[in-house]
């Protein structure tokens, strides 16, 4: 199971990232289509009002003694309503008569006494009856009369809380159309963020295949973004694999170096064994002999542990190379006279390099034939999630102590039979450079079973 992507995840981050620059976004949105309803709202208040004030001068008339007064109402039944909202005033510059709709009641429209020019309209905000906030258009016009041109001062005013309540029922409306968007667009840039992120997905399983033996190299059928870093990689694994090729080579060339001085030693110890001197060639040989071992054992070593500071081996099939052992190790005299019980089915694989897997089973085969008394078994049990592998023989086995120790460098268990005690401790080199768990148990009916484990890959 994937698990969730935390703070360190590029595709939460970028998630993250989306889903604030989109809320973001449409917040200001919002705001901006908001603002652009309400002076658009409020264009349109305006203009209705210029409209009441034309139709008040229209239905304007004055008599010969200078008295204003209106022939008709207005159609609009708010201005009858008391404190309804909607007001209109008119004033006679010279005289100071006041006419105002019946919506006023007893009050009146606190105007500013500004300098109007005339038929400019004006535009103010005032306190209204109710003390409600009025937004007020004023015109000044000159209107004709019997004794002459008489200034009238014509306001009508609406409540503002209309353009308040148009605004918010306005803002209810789009909220849900902007959340619908936000999640369809959060969404589009979660697609996005999944597609955009695929080519490191792909990178990901490249590094899987160099990392198991399948491939050598990243692949350059990369986005340009990506190249840099595919390029730098490749260089990296380059530079990685001649640095192990000349550890390698080096190391081969120090044993090759290391046989002739051997071989002198050998001559002379079979010279000096010639000559009589029975106890010096003896020591001689024996010290000739660790030291080949030990040069053998250093190879294996540098050759392990050059694999794995470097890519991991590619899958080898078993069946085969456990039947090319089996198959020296019974032209033995040991192994010619043991019962070898082989349940490995053709195609079980481990990954790790052939030439690992000859010196691991070659080590741990050896060991069973020198301690086994009649038979040796090699199978592979079930077990969920692992390749498993185990080789057990019929002989005495180990004690608890033993077991402990059976891994040490250098530890021989029993000195009266042949070896150096290298065997088991390269067995764990082996395994540990491959991920391997390599266990031993003591048998029930006698005999050791040693058991390899790795997760199926």
């Amino acid at each position: 199971m994937r698990a969730l992507p935390g703070p360190s995840s590029l595709r939460a981050r970028l998630l993250v990232f989306s889903a604030v620059i989109v809320v973001a976004a449409l917040a200001l949105s919002a705001f901006g289509l908001i603002a652009i309803f309400t002076r658009q709202y409020e264009t349109r208040i305006d203009a209705e009002l210029d409209t009441f004030i034309t139709q008040l001068v229209a239905a304007v008339s004055i008599d010969a003694q200078g008295t204003v007064e209106l022939d008709r109402d207005l159609a609009d039944p708010r201005f009858s309503q008391p404190l309804s909202g909607l007001y209109w005033s008119i004033t006679a510059t010279g005289s100071g008569q006041v006419l105002r709709s019946r919506s006023l009641w007893d009050a009146t429209l606190p105007l500013p006494s500004d300098e109007l020019s005339t038929g400019a309209p004006h535009r103010h905000e005032i306190v209204g009856p109710g003390r409600e906030k009025l937004i007020v258009r004023e015109r000044l016009v000159t209107h004709p009369a019997p004794s002459g041109a008489i200034g009238l001062r014509v306001a009508v005013a609406i409540d503002a809380g209309e353009i308040a309540e148009a605004r918010r029922d306005y803002t209810l409306a789009i909220l849900p159309s902007l959340a619908l968007l936000a999640l369809a667009l959060i969404a589009a840039a979660a697609i996005q963020t999944y597609v955009g992120l695929r080519p490191l997905r792909r990178l990901e399983r490249d590094v899987a295949k160099i990392r198991d033996g399948r491939a050598q190299t990243l692949p350059g059928n990369q986005p340009d973004e990506v190249m840099p870093l595919i390029d730098a990689v490749n260089d990296l694994l380059g530079d990685q694999e001649k640095a192990i090729s000349h550890a390698r080579a080096r190391a081969a060339d120090l044993a090759h170096g290391l046989k002739t001085p051997l071989t002198v030693l050998a001559s002379l110890a079979a010279r000096l064994r010639r000559e009589g001197a029975e106890a010096a060639a003896g020591d001689i040989e024996t010290v000739a002999s660790d030291m080949r071992r030990q040069i053998e054992h250093q190879l294996v070593l540098a050759r392990i542990r050059t694999r794995a500071h470097g890519r991991s081996a590619a899958r080898t099939e078993l069946r085969p190379q456990i039947d090319r052992l089996v198959r020296t190790l019974k032209q033995t005299p040991d192994g010619e006279a043991l019962d070898w019980q082989i349940a490995v089915k053709p195609g079980a694989t481990l990954a790790i390099d052939v030439a690992d897997l000859l010196e691991l089973l070659g080590n741990l085969l050896d060991n069973a034939v020198k301690w086994a008394t009649h038979r040796i078994e090699i199978s592979m049990p079930e077990a969920d999630g692992l390749n498993v592998l185990e080789i057990a023989d019929d002989g005495p086995g180990m004690s608890e102590e033993d077991l402990t120790h059976a891994f040490r460098r250098g530890v021989r268990l029993d000195e009266h039979r042949p070896g150096h005690g290298f065997g088991l401790a390269i067995v764990e080199e082996i395994c540990e450079a491959n991920g391997i768990a390599v266990t031993l148990r003591r048998r029930g009916e006698g005999g050791l079973a040693v058991r390899l484990e790795q997760a199926r890959g």
